[in-house]
């Protein structure tokens, strides 16, 4: 069985979650020494809210536990925890438990007492099975966001206002004029930050630094909250924040 500190990404990291101590900390002994960083927990809520708190290369749980008696905490997840695999290990195998891991997208289902070797095997193919998946989910956004780019470009291609850009790979393509209906956080952002965003990421962050949820944006621009929640992410990257409170900080002290 290939270890997974031989691959050149780093280790991944495994949320675990059973109430019960003796069969938590040996499984998480042993992917631990098998390279993966490793977090638990006894609860379902405390799994909620780990999953709502960072995004996990696997999530393994047991069923009968805390706050976790059916799937819940697989009910309702956020975008991020909804892309993380999902081992179920159960003592309490039942006939509509497996049906519902099978229709909540879960990877696995193991029965204890657990085949320790069996379970790292399968948790490792799990960790490179949700790599692969937000691979291509990233492609699918970065390929929005280009399409994007490239509408506004075609629109200040159009604009007799348009300023030329100074080299790069668009050298000669107009510069887009700073919309009329930008608030004055987004027309004091550098020229770079605000060409870097396409016309729906500007409406995003605008509607954002307006004190707007995202359900609220959604709601305003005709998308869906998955897709705000996309164009967030995206313009976490070109104004290098990571959280909606360091963007709105970031806003913030730009204005002042």
């Amino acid at each position: 069985m290939t270890s997974p500190t031989s691959s050149p990404q780093p280790p991944g990291h495994i949320l675990l979650a059973d109430d019960d101590d003796d069969v938590r900390r040996p499984i998480a002994r042993l992917l631990e020494q098998a390279g993966y960083v490793v977090d638990q927990v006894a609860t379902g809520e405390e799994a909620s809210k780990a999953l709502d708190a960072r995004t996990y290369d696997l999530l393994i749980t047991d069923i009968n536990m805390p706050g976790n008696r059916n799937l819940e905490i697989l009910h309702g997840r956020t975008e991020a925890a909804a892309s993380t695999p999902v081992i179920v290990i159960t003592g309490y195998p039942t006939v509509p438990t497996a049906v519902e891991a099978l229709r909540l997208a879960v990877v696995d289902y193991m029965i204890k007492p657990l085949d320790l070797d069996q379970l790292l095997e399968r948790a490792q193919k799990a960790v490179e099975k949700g790599r692969a998946l937000r691979a291509v989910r990233k492609a699918q956004e970065d390929a929005a966001a280009w399409s994007e780019w490239l509408a506004s470009m075609q629109a200040a291609l159009s604009s007799p206002g348009a300023v030329p850009l100074p080299g790069g790979p668009a050298a000669g393509v107009p510069r887009p004029t700073r919309d009329e209906s930008d608030t004055d956080i987004l027309r004091r952002l550098p020229d770079d930050e605000y060409e870097s965003l396409s016309p729906r990421e500007r409406e995003v962050l605008r509607e954002i630094a307006a004190g707007h949820r995202v359900g609220d944006v959604a709601a305003k621009l005709h998308i869906s909250p998955h897709t705000v929640r996309n164009h967030l992410k995206s313009i976490f990257r070109k104004l290098d924040v990571h959280s909606q409170v360091a963007l709105l900080g970031k806003l913030t002290r730009t204005a002042e």
